[in-house]
């Protein structure tokens, strides 16, 4: 259905007019004798917690036409939350929206998660590890072709090509002089949403250390010269982009492991754990090239930035979003970054 269907459904009168010029859509509601004109936003996605704030001169803009409306595929009830504070009103495609305008307010949360996207990205042999590295390739390092990407991806050239195809498609990236260029911000969107999980299996562990120490201590009892190990969300992001005390540590290993040299008891569920030791299909999650952090003096090897931001979205919770959206930042070299 159509955000207009939802609408409608929910007994609000929703009427199409013309859009003047700069605005999306002009929509006419009334609900309980009330009637409203709201100025339509629409985004193919919908703003990040840090992105809010930047779109007041967007507001004001529209809002000689009507009240802000802000469309979008996806609006989670945290985003939600920080549109209202800041003066839109806001609806998704899905049926979620909250309305507040001279009078109307409009309230109807049904879908609590994002519906599962259609599959673009390709995500087979050696193309997770080309998204990654295109996603954190700085502007200013230049192109890179496929030769170079084979190389990081271990996959023959040929495949290599046969991805940046792919994502040329899709547009992704685009061929320049130098070679290859991505929009990284709409590639790292596209691969949060549609990374299906590093696969393998998991074991829930509880340790009465910190997590970052509990991260230290699984790390020091592997054989790093025979095994990759990386450290992702909450310790990971907090050593790069700081935001929140970490409560819990994933971690991923290459290779299982001898639990009895590591100071840990099992867990029933991740609920009740703080370490969540992982032994992936997708090895892509270990960077290339790798990224240490110092911890007490001691290297402690990170995933991909890609994986931790997945991570903390998977793991849930409003604080965590925030961190991710924080990360985020980092990575693109945003200037919303802190």
């Amino acid at each position: 259905m159509t955000i207009l269907d939802h609408l409608r459904r929910a007994d609000v009168q929703a009427t199409v007019g013309d859009a003047p010029d700069g605005v999306d859509g002009l929509i006419e509601l009334k609900a309980d004798g009330l009637k409203q004109v709201f100025a339509v936003e629409q985004r193919r996605r919908a703003p990040y917690p840090s992105e809010i704030r930047d779109l007041g001169s967007r507001l004001i803009d529209i809002s000689d036409h009507g009240a802000p409306l802000l469309i979008a595929p996806y609006i989670s009830e945290n985003v939600g939350r920080l549109l209202t504070d800041y003066g839109w009103s806001w609806a998704d495609s899905v049926g979620n929206f909250g309305i507040r305008s001279r009078g109307l307010r409009l309230f109807q949360r049904i879908v609590s998660s994002p519906p599962t996207p259609p599959r673009h990205l390709p995500q087979g042999k050696g193309a997770l590890g080309i998204v990654r590295f295109l996603i954190r390739m700085s502007d200013e390092a230049g192109g890179l072709g496929p030769t170079e990407l084979s190389k990081i991806a271990s996959v023959s050239q040929p495949r290599a090509s046969q991805v940046l195809s792919q994502l040329e498609r899709l547009g992704f990236v685009e061929k320049a002089r130098d070679g290859y260029r991505a929009d990284r911000e709409a590639l790292l969107d596209a691969f949060v949403t549609e990374y299906r999980g590093p696969g393998g299996t998991e074991l829930f562990l509880y340790s009465l250390d910190p997590p970052t120490n509990a991260a230290l201590q699984v790390v020091e009892a592997l054989p790093t010269d025979r095994t990759r190990v990386a450290v992702s969300a909450d310790v990971g992001p907090d050593l790069i982009a700081s935001w929140r005390s970490p409560t819990v540590a994933v971690i991923y290993c290459e290779h299982p492991v001898d639990m009895d040299e590591i100071d840990m008891v099992g867990a029933p569920s991740l609920d009740q754990a703080n370490v969540v030791l992982r032994f992936p299909d997708d090895t892509s999650v270990f960077r290339h090239p790798p990224l240490d952090a110092k911890v007490s003096g001691n290297d402690l090897p990170l995933t991909d930035e890609t994986q931790m931001i997945w991570d903390l979205l998977q793991l849930g919770g409003d604080d965590r979003h925030e961190a991710a959206d924080r990360l985020r930042q980092a990575l693109l070299g945003l200037s919303g970054s802190r």
